[in-house]
């Protein structure tokens, strides 16, 4: 049983890979492919140079930028389920994700059957209800991504099932900015506000195509999540 938090690095190895990371920042910078965020990055005072669109940023602007920011956030869910503080110190868990086939354990009464076969929307939803009865799920991830649907809206399906089977927090990986526009917009309906941002009942995890890498489509995710005040992780 794990009764605190895992420490698996020394503060020494912590401080080096800190200060390492700044060098990189600093030195090599990041390629980001977005004339907006490029534009933002500026005005805040990171170097950027545009025709290579790249930003750099000084150690003293990232360590200012980490003193600024809140040290806990706090995570909503739909009724009365408890808030979730992060950054206080206790674990969470999350279910989760995107996978793209379920394999069937259990068919016409063969125990392991070992049919590997694509998840379909249905199963999303199935997912998503049994994460919700589990008390140490905490916050409820797309478990898969439906192939049974139009792969340019499967994200948007499966959150569907994510917001019709579950009232805990949910965590989103949309594809590209009209993806999470569009999954915005629902939970927008669901939750019958146009702030999703002060009280979050959903946050969006987003990813580089390579650790100093930021495509176009990622930047145009994170612009909308900007706009909502939707908590994000990288």
């Amino acid at each position: 049983m794990l009764t605190g938090p895992a420490k698996v690095l020394s503060d020494e190895d912590t401080k080096k890979i800190h200060d390492a990371s700044l060098d990189i920042l600093e030195r090599t910078g990041t390629n980001i492919l977005h004339d907006g965020i490029l534009e933002r990055l500026d005005d805040a005072g990171a170097r950027v140079d545009r025709s290579s669109r790249t930003a750099r940023f000084s150690a003293s602007m990232v360590e200012d930028l980490i003193r600024k920011a809140p040290h806990t956030i706090a995570l909503y869910s739909r009724g009365e389920r408890e808030t979730i503080e992060i950054g206080n110190g206790v674990t969470h868990s999350v279910s989760g994700f995107d996978a793209t086939f379920i394999q069937d354990f259990v068919k016409n009464g063969r125990y392991p059957s070992g049919e590997r076969r694509p998840i379909k929307t249905e199963e999303v939803g199935n997912f998503a209800m049994i994460a919700d009865r589990l008390e140490d799920i905490d916050i409820v991830g797309v478990q898969g991504i439906p192939q049974d649907v139009p792969q340019d809206k499967a994200e948007v399906y499966a959150v569907k099932m994510l917001l019709e089977n579950t009232a805990k927090h949910i965590v989103i990986a949309p594809d590209t900015g009209l993806t999470a526009q569009t999954i915005f917009k629902m939970t927008k309906s669901v939750t019958r506000s146009d702030d999703i941002g002060s009280k979050p009942v959903l946050s969006c995890h987003i990813s580089p195509s390579a650790p100093l890498r930021w495509t176009p489509a990622a930047c145009d995710i994170i612009m909308h999540v900007l706009e909502e005040g939707v908590p994000f992780y990288i």
